[in-house]
């Protein structure tokens, strides 16, 4: 297993329990028809509260639906690393799986930083990016509980995660479970995400859906308001001040020693620019203030469309 981050938030709730086992629903066809149908309707609203906190947009478009087992659906071989995010959601009884490719968790928490990435990126995610990681799975498993009615308040929260299907706490491979698979877009990444929930634990909400006789579709909540991101607080952000560049000739560099003095132009100290993460963001002119070196904001510089390295 591998070593992973401790979160103060994701960590503090009950001890993971096995996945459950019991007697299976049965479902007519005519029932399984509107349980994905009410899955089509609902994932474009997942993606509606996902982009609030990514500051971009993001589809959802429903590809797979079924009813299968939940070893089968989990245990298989992958060629791109995937991040498995367990949940519950109390009052409700069991655990389901939430699976998001690492390609598209990159870019996600990229653009929840404020980074306009390609979405390339071959590595784990750091500290703060599994938090905003958490953060924004549990927003989408919050408007994905609370859209099966108000008959039952269910209150998901992310319990932990893995990388390995073999270290997730199943007990049986006959639980029966819903298989949502959809793709997903943020930039130009497109991955396909899936959706694992035990029948046991939708089970009460699936009854309120289908007691009540079909309507038109819903409309889509307002998008709430955006809030400050707390995981944002301990997070350190590089600024730093730039003089305009030196012309120089190549023999000119070449004999250049220790102690050589490079003359900068008048007004360098009138175009200075304030940069964040290396990327200019501000135009200043250098100064001094209560006997420190100091840079006055002047303006601001136009946005720009960059790829983090």
């Amino acid at each position: 297993m591998t070593d992973r981050p401790q979160f103060s938030a994701p960590r503090s709730v009950q001890k993971v329990v096995p996945f459950l086992s019991g007697q299976t629903q049965s479902f007519s066809p005519g029932q399984i028809h509107r349980i994905k149908m009410h899955h089509e309707a609902t994932l474009p609203r997942l993606a509606s509260r996902m982009a609030v906190l990514a500051r971009s947009d993001i589809q959802f478009e429903l590809r797979n639906f079924e009813i299968t087992d939940m070893v089968s659906c989990l245990v298989r071989e992958e060629a791109d690393p995937r991040i498995m995010l367990l949940f519950k959601a109390d009052p409700l009884v069991g655990i389901g799986v939430f699976e998001v490719p690492r390609i598209f968790a990159l870019a996600l928490t990229d653009r929840m930083l404020g980074v306009r990435s390609s979405g390339g990126g071959d590595r784990d995610l750091r500290e703060v990016e599994l938090a905003l990681l958490y953060q924004a799975i549990a927003a989408a498993l919050e408007q994905y509980f609370g859209s099966w009615g108000p008959g039952i308040q269910a209150r998901p929260i992310v319990v932990t995660h893995e990388v390995e299907a073999k270290f997730l706490p199943t007990t049986s491979g006959s639980a029966r479970c819903f298989l949502i698979e959809f793709e997903a877009s943020v930039g130009e990444v497109l991955e396909t995400l899936r959706l694992v929930v035990p029948i046991d634990l939708l089970n009460p909400l699936v009854e309120q859906v289908l007691a009540v006789i079909p309507s038109a579709d819903p409309q889509p909540k307002e998008a709430p308001v955006p809030r400050w991101n707390t995981a944002y607080e301990d997070v350190s952000v590089r600024v730093s001040a730039l003089l305009p560049p030196l012309s120089v000739t190549p023999r000119q560099l070449l004999n250049l020693r220790v102690g050589d003095i490079l003359p900068l132009a008048p007004d360098a100290i009138e175009n200075v620019q304030i940069a964040i993460q290396g990327v200019p963001r501000f135009a200043g002119k250098l100064g001094s203030s209560n006997k420190k070196t100091a840079v006055e904001i002047l303006r601001s510089l136009p946005k720009l469309q960059f790829v983090r390295s």
